[in-house]
């Protein structure tokens, strides 16, 4: 929706002097249809682009103090229900985090459409926001289980490096066959790096299933975990079988006194 919207206002200018939309050639930007069309994109920016963050912002901050409270108060609370959703995945004290990432998206993928595309400057700032949201993120750890904020750590990173390559792209000096990197080794590495996250999505989901189809002692011991969750692990199977050792001890008990008391009564 928000390229959708921007994709209103970025024109190609010919050296005729007319003026195409970019994203449909066959609409005349100096047209009045075209006029009335921007005049709508603007609306549409400030209803969705910036009335949804700030909208989702404001619901949260009036349920601020509820939503701080205890795992177990927020979880009771049915009045949360209807924004549960917005700060369910974070922890109580970065309540505010989801409208800050929608922001971060809505400008990644809609403001810099109008800034000067295809340049350096827009790579640069795109830049400046993807190192920023990546500094905010290691800093405050938003996300209520640890992975996730690795997952996110690992996605910021890779729009950092794709950036990175994209800058040699835009290179020629670099790219072109007298470059000292060629556009084969630029595609090696942009496909490279694209998948350089799928291995952590992968661990992720392999340990969520086996805490879910484990229980309790499959989410404590992660996949390959080390000595000390281990030797938990173990204790806890070994308390588990002793505790089911007795309960075997107390049913033959409970056997052998029945007996005692027919043949009592024989």
């Amino acid at each position: 929706m928000t390229r959708l919207i921007f994709s209103t206002f970025p024109c190609l200018e010919l050296d005729t002097g007319e003026r195409w939309l970019l994203a449909d050639k066959s609409i005349d930007c100096d047209s009045a249809a075209h006029a009335r069309m921007v005049a709508y994109a603007w609306i549409m920016v400030v209803v969705f682009c910036v009335g949804v963050p700030g909208g989702c912002f404001l619901l949260l901050w009036r349920q601020r103090d509820k939503i701080m409270a205890s795992e177990d108060k927020r979880k009771e609370d049915k009045s949360l229900n209807s924004i549960r959703s917005l700060f369910e995945n974070y922890k109580p004290e970065h309540w505010y985090w989801e409208p800050v990432e929608m922001t971060r998206r809505i400008f990644m993928t809609g403001f810099l459409v109008v800034l000067a595309r295809g340049s350096f400057a827009q790579i640069v700032v795109c830049q400046g926001v993807s190192i920023v949201a990546l500094t905010m993120l290691k800093t405050r750890s938003p996300f209520l289980r640890g992975n996730d904020n690795l997952v996110a750590e690992a996605m910021y990173t890779q729009i950092i490096i794709t950036l990175l390559l994209c800058v040699l792209v835009k290179s020629s000096a670099e790219v072109g066959d007298e470059g000292e990197l060629g556009s084969g080794t630029i595609d090696a590495l942009l496909v490279s790096t694209q998948l350089l996250f799928a291995p952590l999505l992968l661990y992720k989901k392999l340990k969520g299933d086996r805490a879910q189809e484990g229980g309790a002692l499959a989410a404590i011991v992660p996949l390959g975990g080390g000595e000390g969750a281990v030797s938990l692990a173990e204790k806890l199977t070994l308390a588990e079988a002793r505790a089911s050792e007795a309960d075997a001890l107390r049913s033959r008990l409970n056997e052998a006194e029945d007996e005692l008391r027919r043949l009592k009564q024989e």
